[in-house]
């Protein structure tokens, strides 16, 4: 399990050339992975008029599942097989494993029924919707000026998205959802399950994923597959099959993009990265499927994206304040035998603390969970 002997939020270290274009390559690796599938996904459940997207949701859990068992399989010495009890497994790992199916179920279902920009600004509101269920469950602290950040977000948020392009109101309902279950994923990893690496907790969840969408992709999707796709000669059956093909390889090199993005970056950089793949989704969406944006909205996205710049890095400074003092305080007792207070075990959820919760929240329209299980970068290297 790869560990790191400090947080990333951390101050960085001068990196070489090659470091800063590893940085930049992961990025990259992201940047294109993400997008790819968002615009495949329209392309197809909307363009094309596919009806089972919880049945290609399924295909995509089912296909990541078998690569990465192949991978603990073949190389166990990069890849150490997770060991968890049964009780365990029933209430941490099931749990998430169904949030997240529902996550990118609901998420997919949201295709047909709104914009591209639409559901990207919607989703960008889980930093607001995690923050708020964080409260809810104890794991947070209250800040008025976190909470001034939040409410600005979501006053943005809520003026940019009527006029946008929504055939049915329905997908935003979803979408809503889907960022709701973003949160409750997040709470769920922080205080059950921050032993395991990212793809560790991947391996265990993908599966559950799969098995949890099925008898839904069944009963809701199965029917449609009688229903011919209006799309005419030979794109009838193998545009679409080509595209779920590639969108299920896409989300497998997605996994591990972002497995490398958490290696090379720090919490900083990931937040920058994902403020600017939201814009940079908005654009593709824009120029591939024409979803302009009116001079009031492109104002209420900006406020939202400044709203989440200053919220992210007011997140981090507190997390750097907090560890710094922690750091400070763990000391022995006067008595020079240790067994102090300060010596008894750090709470794993704020030891886990900022990096974590940035590192998954900006996976807002992923296949998988963007964290690292132990809420730290994989490397001691960071930007």
């Amino acid at each position: 399990m790869a560990t790191s002997p400090s947080m990333s939020s951390s101050t960085p270290e001068h990196l070489s050339p090659r470091q800063l274009l590893k940085v930049a390559l992961a990025i990259l690796g992201w940047y294109v992975t993400s997008m790819s599938i968002t615009a495949l996904n329209k392309y197809l459940f909307s363009n094309l008029g596919v009806k089972f997207p919880l049945i290609v949701t399924f295909i995509h859990f089912s296909t990541t599942s078998i690569v990465l068992y192949l991978l603990f399989a073949l190389w166990p010495s990069k890849f150490e097989r997770p060991v968890i009890s049964t009780k365990e497994y029933m209430r941490a790992i099931v749990p998430i494993a169904v949030c997240a199916a529902s996550d990118i179920g609901l998420s997919n279902l949201s295709y047909s029924r709104i914009s591209i920009t639409a559901m990207t600004v919607v989703k960008s509101s889980a930093v607001v919707v995690t923050y708020l269920v964080g409260l809810l469950f104890g794991i947070e602290k209250f800040r008025w000026p976190i909470m001034a950040c939040a409410l600005t977000i979501m006053i943005a948020i809520s003026s940019s998205v009527p006029g946008m392009q929504v055939d049915d109101w329905l997908g935003i309902l979803f979408v809503a959802l889907a960022v709701l279950c973003t949160a409750f994923r997040w709470v769920l990893v922080q205080t059950q399950c921050t032993q395991f690496s990212a793809v560790q907790l991947m391996y265990l969840t993908q599966p559950i994923s799969a098995l949890a969408l099925l008898p839904l992709a069944i009963i809701l999707d199965a029917p449609h597959l009688a229903i011919p796709i209006d799309v005419t000669g030979v794109q009838h059956l193998a545009l679409p099959l080509c595209i779920i093909c590639a969108t299920a390889v896409l989300a497998f090199l997605l996994l591990f993009a972002e497995y490398r993005l958490v290696e090379v970056t720090s919490s900083l950089t990931l937040c920058i990265a994902g403020i600017g793949k939201e814009v940079a989704t908005i654009l593709m969406s824009v120029v591939l499927f024409d979803d302009w944006l009116s001079l009031r909205q492109t104002i209420a996205v900006a406020v939202s994206i400044v709203g989440i710049v200053t919220y992210s890095t007011r997140r981090i400074r507190y997390a750097t304040e907090e560890a710094q003092f922690e750091r400070l305080t763990e000391v022995p007792d006067d008595d020079g035998g240790g067994g102090g207070a300060h010596d008894r075990p750090a709470n794993p959820v704020k030891a886990a603390g900022e990096d974590a919760y940035w590192r998954h929240h900006h996976n807002t329209d992923l296949e998988c969970p963007l964290i690292d299980g132990e809420g730290r970068s994989a490397t001691a290297t960071n930007v």
